[in-house]
């Protein structure tokens, strides 16, 4: 039986991670990248990233397909520090999404930057 904190190991050594630094650069240039929150509604109400589209954890499976039918398009994922995303990342890559990433750290850390 596996912790969770084995999972996510696995999880990162099949999951790429960007940092805060690389997704506000992204940002910033405007590049076309799907910028995906997948923390829960109270989470997002408390603060969120301007522009990220917003579908909670639990329902990611059952949405994604309506908001990025495109499953060539670039997704980076984050949550509240970085766990969840990372799973995210990993159910869609299952789900045939090819360029997806996790924000490490999470908003919490993107918080904290002052961003």
């Amino acid at each position: 039986m596996k912790s969770s904190t084995q999972i996510i190991e696995e999880v990162r050594k099949e999951i790429p991670e960007v940092t805060i630094e690389e997704v506000k650069k992204q940002k910033d240039s405007h590049e076309d990248f799907v910028l995906l929150d997948v923390r829960d509604e109270d989470e997002y109400r408390e603060g969120y990233i301007p522009d990220a589209l917003h579908i909670s954890r639990g329902m990611l499976e059952f949405s994604i397909e309506s908001y990025v039918p495109d499953r060539n398009q670039k997704i980076v994922i984050h949550c509240a520090a970085g766990f969840r995303s990372l799973l995210a990342a990993k159910s869609l890559r299952e789900m045939g999404y090819q360029d997806v990433a996790s924000m490490a750290g999470g908003y919490k850390a993107w918080a904290a930057a002052g961003f």
